[in-house]
């Protein structure tokens, strides 16, 4: 294929541990790879501690900074309009074929641009704010506001991009009901750089410890779905007294701090939070079992293909299940079920052949069916088609 000159847009602070941010990342320097010049335009912020290997424009720099997290916030409006302003001087310089924006708020910059400047726009979408936009408030007032606006987005944004990428059927399923013409929707599960978590043979395939070390990685938002953990730990310690959730996050554990101490679980819960891709991995290489509560299908948690990749049997809700079969590479539970959670994670703990079987199977998986090196041709394909049908419309 021939070269391309993109501008991919990533309308949040950037690089941060989040996966969201690590799958936009990866997937610019998968690209370059293939000889693609690919320009990352972001926020003027980011994780410090954190280096980016490629070239980035940001927009332009500001005395303050938004959180590092996900979420709402009134700063984002200016930040996403100074990030209109960077895309747009970046296409006229470089003379972009074609735009890729993540999220909507990309989506929003990029439509933008695309009418000034005349280049097609690829919609990336990693969620629907439907399902995910109104777990961020609190009040009723502020839940139905959401509630009206989501709605708002997901009927008005992705059918007006020249292409849609999805991360999973059920987000291309929605996008299609919601106008979105089925030959522009292309379904693209997230990939992941798996080698940097090959240390060796005993970590790859999961030491078994005997022990019950249990893990959490992600952020702590309502749609995490994070007290499913908590309520199947109270029945897990009466089999397991000594059993222990490290739960590592960049969010603040405050919140929880109470209700763990109400459960009667201080001594089995620790919270260490962190942006440190580095300490997440070591600590998830300790661990006998990875837990995933998240019941949404509409988005492909990213921690997923982390557990996957160091090779650790997970425990996971139906909903955010992606490419996992019961008990061949993972174990699936019921939605919200949180005695049904806390007996897989019983089951598992006291069967390390079995255990040891979901290791093998989930390391295999990530580096069978979610490498970089087999799905960059699908993103080419699609610009390819893209480019195509905007010359023959146009």
């Amino acid at each position: 294929m021939q070269t391309l000159r993109i501008a991919m847009v990533a309308p949040c602070p950037f690089p941060t541990s989040q996966g969201t941010q690590v799958l936009i990342g990866q997937l610019a320097q998968a690209l370059r790879k293939r000889g693609h010049r690919v320009h990352l335009v972001t926020y003027h912020y980011g994780d410090k501690s954190l280096n980016f290997p490629g070239p980035l424009r940001r927009s332009w720099r500001l005395p303050i900074s938004g959180k590092l997290g996900s979420g709402p916030s009134p700063q984002k409006l200016l930040f996403d309009m100074l990030l209109a302003i960077q895309l747009n001087k970046l296409v006229q310089e470089e003379k972009v074929q074609i735009i890729h924006a993540h999220n909507y708020e990309g989506m929003l910059v990029g439509l933008i641009i695309r009418r000034l400047r005349k280049v097609p726009l690829v919609f990336h979408t990693h969620n629907t704010m439907t399902h995910e936009l109104p777990s961020y408030t609190c009040s009723p007032l502020a839940r139905h506001m959401a509630e009206w606006l989501a709605r708002l987005l997901d009927h008005q944004l992705p059918w007006r991009a020249d292409a849609c990428i999805a991360v999973s059927p059920d987000i291309a399923a929605f996008i299609r009901q919601h106008g979105a013409a089925a030959d522009r929707i292309w379904t693209i599960p997230p990939a992941i750089e798996a080698d940097q978590f090959e240390m060796d043979a005993e970590y790859i395939h999961g030491a078994q410890k005997g022990g019950a070390h249990l893990f959490y990685a992600g952020n702590l938002d309502a749609y995490q779905n994070f007290n499913l953990i908590l309520e199947s730990l109270t029945e897990v310690v009466v089999y397991y007294p000594q059993c222990f959730l490290e739960v590592v996050t960049n969010s603040s554990p405050t919140r929880f701090l109470e209700q763990v101490e109400r459960m009667g679980l201080r001594e089995r819960v620790h919270f260490t939070q962190t942006t440190s891709f580095r300490v997440m991995r070591e600590l998830l290489a300790d661990c006998d079992l990875a837990l995933l509560p998240r019941v949404s299908p509409y988005g492909f948690p990213i921690k997923l293909l982390n557990y996957l990749a160091a090779g650790k049997p997970v425990v996971i809700c139906q909903g955010s299940a992606n490419g996992i079969q019961h008990l061949v590479n993972g174990w699936v539970v019921t939605d919200n079920d949180a005695r049904g959670f806390a007996e897989a994670i019983v089951s598992l703990l006291g069967n390390p052949g079995l255990r040891h079987r979901l290791s093998e199977n989930a390391w295999k998986t990530v580096r069978e069916k979610h490498s970089w090196e087999q799905w960059v041709p699908r993103y080419e394909e699609v610009y390819q088609k893209t480019l195509q049908n905007w010359r023959e419309t146009s």
